[in-house]
């Protein structure tokens, strides 16, 4: 052996600082297997070791897999006949779809959209680049809605008593029951509504009230912030709400905060973060990211330094936090203070240091808070302190004065006015009005809190004793089965409404398709209620915004415009808040205590994919993996590595948690960086209701949830449920696993990062992490390069340094090239289809390290390995450089999959796409008709999103030269994204953007060193750590 084969030999060995799972730090001996290896191989008697196949195994299964192939090739495939229209729409050209500009609400979260809409049906949704809060951008959520409009779960009638029945006998029993309530000026009557953003829809609920002033209205959204607007009340702004400048700040230090991917300005954050660290920012003004949170986030994954911190214990960080701002760097106080409020805060600091210090020997947080005070002094005014939405109003007010501390109140924090709205009460005062016999009419306007109230309310019950009740919703679900009457509710993309962002934009809400069964919306159903005469969406609308522009104004010409635009007016100008701090000191009586020692706390946490089980029926989202823990199909409970070893346990074993005379058994699943302490607990899955929500696993939460507690709950015990065999839990964080085929060793530097300084020093220091020192001269070529460089040639690069792993490039791809889902069993066998998926590594100690995410798909190589390979030249290389599919030349062999270095083709076992339109017909609505539905025994992958290259191909032909302008084409992932990581363009022009990121020193490929040569390169992660805090 040469000396230079030694030393690759030598680097080959050693252990890669990534790692996936606990299983895989530690190597346990049922991990050390192949996991890409095909389940199915193990069922049919063959070893996944590479020893252990027996010649007569080994035969039998290829004479079957080539039975297999063969008659793969020969589905018969239905008929089906395509019509012509008989008198065309005007409107419409088949083939060629049709934008419209809409918004969307999410617990007071409004993204601005533009749908397109397929010959009248609704088939994906972009955002608005008009529109502040979207840039052009969505999330998950926004991106999966289109799949919920044609849910055929969705209800289509009103029922009573669970029985199916009309508007007209709902209208007249209405009557009968309500308007003996409106004559008694409302009296008895109480709505229930969710947190709705609508200056129509408020105004209404005003003229309600107006009409009926002993009328009570209580809100009720899990996935609003309402603790920021208790805040608000609590410091004297009520109506106003605060508008947090991530671009603005230098400092930036979140408490609990997962600002990225979830809150009411997510998007626009996760934009305006991102771009505060591309390569400009890097050399002038890169930004700082502190996390301070229990358990792993996006954001926490994001950031800079992340402190793990017990959930019940993150208040008193903030208070330890003010303290050292006013003592150690004697910040000047915002007038209005109460001097009594910060002797309580240095008391209970004391207090907490002291309680830290007698059970830790020492005080942990100490060196953190030293540091992170100084620096965010330094930056003054250009720093920001965001807290989490599930944290008490008081620890948000908290925050507010920790900013006002720092001069940032009106820099980096300016507060906008809300949407003006009649008062309303909380869920709890809503129980205790129906105790006491107050309601004799309940009106339920969206939301299922049968499910989400806390358990404590016993809100069954209770809804079953009021008199007249009706649930207004999508679905007959938990709530509407117990309600008198459920009316079933329009889908957002059938609506009429108007919708405010967090920062004043006003958007108006249009409809893309009439309802497609008999309903009706919240507005129109509250204008019923109101008596007005008006009762149609777009009439109500209308007239609303007629009457605000006033009779000089020319409304039809502005109407039109809004609709076109989608936005109304771009944020609002910002209110001279008069905080009123004399709030705080009451909301701040007594002291800290530290968790006791034998007990858990509970995190109760929205979950990032189904959220408070809203979403719950949506296929795709149930599937799409959690951006952390890599689950699909269910939820568990969440245990630190810590917690696993004194208990001994391992993923799917079951534990039992109880709190106030409450039990629940469920799965344990191990989650690296979780606090030892803390057990985290997903909301939104349990469902009794819903095809897809009821499919597979998960438990109901919300049995240990209290009014009190509704996000945190302390002195919790834990046990281990004997007997009671494992269950099987459904995770992607294995598949796909970027290992040496035959020794099984991991690859090493496949996400690359490096500190701001190093990077600044020494632009080479992520090119110097190549295998292979020299990549540019290697000449092992068996064969010649495939292809010439004539014309645009395509290609992508993703910057580490901007995606944050929210996953909504997996959801926009797999509504754009209709990719279907395969539920729980075919995922535990390894056999997702999502084209794109996210690689979350951990580095660093099991208990505290870091992540890292890498999006990953075909990388469309120069010198593929899968093409050689294909006894049917199934996949070629086409002229323009990508890796092409020809569906129905694949003949299922899967060689192509065995040799692809990145894991990323998708094998079709199963007929998915019939079993999804078996199970859910109406889903075929939204498929895009520009793309090939698969079949079974085909493979597939990710195409460039080649059917927009086509649709931009044919425009430049028609309307210019040949040559599409760079920027003209947009993948699915990369228009998608709301950090803006996805670029992709055309190589062979020098100009390009995407050829400039590609020339600059970040820039690398994966497994460059088997000169696949692939033309989706990366952009290494860069941080910019506090050099005092390591």
């Amino acid at each position: 052996m040469t000396k230079k084969n030694s030393e690759m030999s030598s680097k080959m060995n050693e252990k890669s600082s990534l790692w996936r799972s606990p299983e895989d730090l530690q190597g346990a001996p049922e991990f050390s297997a192949d996991l890409d290896n095909e389940k199915a191989a193990k069922s049919r008697g063959m070893s996944s070791e590479t020893s252990g196949v027996r010649r007569r195994d080994f035969m039998a299964l290829m004479g079957v897999s080539m039975a297999a192939a063969g008659l793969s090739g020969c589905i018969r495939k239905p008929v089906e006949k395509i019509l012509p229209y008989a008198r065309r729409p005007e409107e419409i050209v088949p083939g060629l779809p049709v934008f419209f500009a809409t918004a969307a609400n999410l617990g007071g979260q409004v993204l601005g959209l533009l749908v397109e809409s397929q010959e009248g049906r609704p088939t994906k949704v972009e955002g608005n680049e008009k529109h502040p809060m979207s840039l052009g951008a969505t999330d998950t959520w926004a991106q999966s809605s289109v799949l919920d409009l044609y849910d055929a779960d969705r209800s289509q009638k009103p029922t009573h008593g669970g029985k199916p029945s009309s508007w007209s006998k709902f209208f007249n029993a209405a009557n009968n029951a309500l308007n003996p309530l409106k004559a008694k000026e409302g009296e008895g009557l109480a709505l229930l509504v969710e947190n709705v953003p609508s200056p129509t829809f408020q105004t209404l609920l005003k003229e309600v009230k107006a009409k009926f002033p002993k009328l009570r209205i209580f809100k009720h959204d899990p996935m609003s912030a309402q603790n920021v607007e208790d805040a608000c009340a609590q410091l004297g702004v009520a109506g106003q709400q605060p508008d947090f400048l991530v671009d603005k700040a230098d400092v930036l230090l979140g408490i609990d905060a997962n600002f990225l991917d979830a809150g009411p300005a997510n998007v626009r954050n996760s934009r305006h973060f991102a771009e505060r660290r591309d390569d400009k920012a890097i050399h002038h003004g890169m930004n700082r990211l502190y996390s301070v949170e229990a358990n792993f986030t996006v954001t926490g994954a994001a950031a800079d330094h992340r402190l793990r911190v017990e959930g019940s214990e993150i208040s008193e960080f903030l208070v330890m936090l003010a303290d050292e701002l006013l003592t150690a760097h004697k910040l000047k106080t915002p007038a209005g203070v109460d001097k009594s409020f910060v002797k309580k805060l240095s008391e209970r600091a004391a207090h907490f240091r002291k309680a830290q210090k007698a059970r830790h020997k020492s005080e942990p947080w100490s060196k953190w808070i030293k540091e992170v005070a100084v620096d965010l002094v330094a930056n003054k005014g250009k720093s920001l302190v965001l807290v989490g939405e599930q944290q008490p109003a008081r620890v948000h007010s908290l925050g507010l004065f920790v900013n006002a501390l720092l001069e940032n109140v009106g820099k980096t924090v300016v507060f906008k006015a809300g949407v003006d709205g009649p008062a309303t009460e909380d869920m709890s005062a809503l129980a205790a009005a129906i105790r006491g016999g107050a309601v004799e009419g309940l009106v339920m306007l969206g939301g299922n809190p049968v499910y989400t109230a806390p358990a404590d309310l016993d809100f069954t019950r209770l809804l079953q004793s009021v008199p007249f009740s009706v649930h207004h919703s999508q679905y007959v679900d938990e709530t509407s089965q117990v309600a008198n009457w459920h009316v079933p509710a329009n889908h957002y993309l059938e609506s009429w409404g108007d919708l405010q962002s967090v920062d004043g934009s006003v958007a108006i809400q249009q409809p893309l398709i009439a309802p497609l069964y008999d309903t009706l919306s919240g507005l129109e159903l509250l204008a019923f209620i109101s008596g007005n005469e008006s009762n149609k969406g777009y009439n109500i609308v209308r007239a609303y915004w007629k009457h605000k522009l006033g009779k000089k104004a020319n409304f039809e010409k502005s109407w039109k415009q809004w609709l076109h635009d989608g936005v109304v007016s771009v944020s609002g100008k910002a209110t001279d808040a008069k905080i009123k701090w004399t709030g705080l000191s009451t909301a701040w009586e007594g002291l800290g205590e530290l968790a006791a020692k034998d007990s858990y706390e509970v995190n109760f946490v929205i979950d990032p994919t189904v959220g408070d089980g809203r979403f719950a029926n949506n296929p795709w989202l149930q599937e799409l993996p959690d951006p952390m823990t890599k689950l699909t199909w269910e939820n568990a409970v969440y245990i630190s590595p810590k917690l696993a070893r004194e208990k001994k346990l391992k993923n799917g074993h079951f534990v039992k948690l109880e709190s106030n005379k409450k039990t629940l058994e469920a799965p344990v699943f191990i989650a690296p960086g979780l606090a030892d302490r803390t057990l985290l607990l997903p909301l939104g899955y349990g469902r009794k209701v819903g095809r897809y929500a009821t499919m597979e696993g998960g438990f109901d939460v919300n049995v240990l949830r209290t009014a009190e507690s509704s996000y945190l709950l302390k002195g919790v015990s834990l046990s281990v449920v004997p007997f009671k065999p494992p269950v099987k839990l459904a995770t992607t964080q294995e598949h796909g696993r970027l290992v040496e085929p035959i020794t099984g060793r991991k690859r090493s530097d496949i996400v690359r990062e490096a500190d701001v300084e190093t990077y600044k020093k020494d632009h080479e220091v992520i090119e110097k992490m190549n295998f292979i020192k020299d990549e540019h001269h290697i000449n092992s070529l068996l064969w010649d390069e495939p292809n010439n460089t004539a014309g645009q040639q395509w290609g992508m690069v993703i910057d580490l340094n901007r995606c944050n792993g929210c996953n909504v490039c997996t959801i926009a791809c797999q509504s754009e090239n209709n990719i279907p889902v395969v539920g729980k069993l075919e995922v535990l066998h390894g056999r997702e289809m999502s084209w794109i998926r996210l690689d979350r590594y951990y580095t660093g100690s099991e208990d505290n390290p870091q992540v890292l995410v890498q999006p990953m798909a075909c990388a469309h190589c120069e010198t593929a390995p899968c093409e050689n390979v294909c006894p049917v030249a199934a996949t070629a290389h086409s002229s323009d450089g990508m890796n092409d599919m020809a569906y129905n030349r694949c003949i299922g062999t899967r060689y192509c999959a065995n040799n692809c270095p990145y894991k990323v083709r998708r094998f079709n076992y199963f007929n998915f796409n019939r079993r999804n339109d078996d199970l859910s017909p109406n889903l075929k609505m939204q498929r895009n008709p520009d793309v090939t539905v698969r079949f079974r025994g085909v493979m597939e992958k990710c195409s460039y999103c080649v059917q927009r290259i086509n649709e931009a191909r044919i425009e430049a032909k028609r309307d210019g030269n040949g040559v599409i302008p760079d920027g003209r084409i947009k993948t699915a992932c990369g228009q998608a994204c709301p950090s803006g990581a996805i670029t992709f363009g055309d190589i062979a022009d020098k100009n390009s953007r995407v050829s400039k990121l590609k020339s600059g020193s970040r820039n690398y490929a994966v497994l460059s060193e088997l000169n696949t040569q692939p033309r989706t390169t990366y952009l290494a992660k860069i941080r910019n750590p506090n050099p005092k805090l390591g």
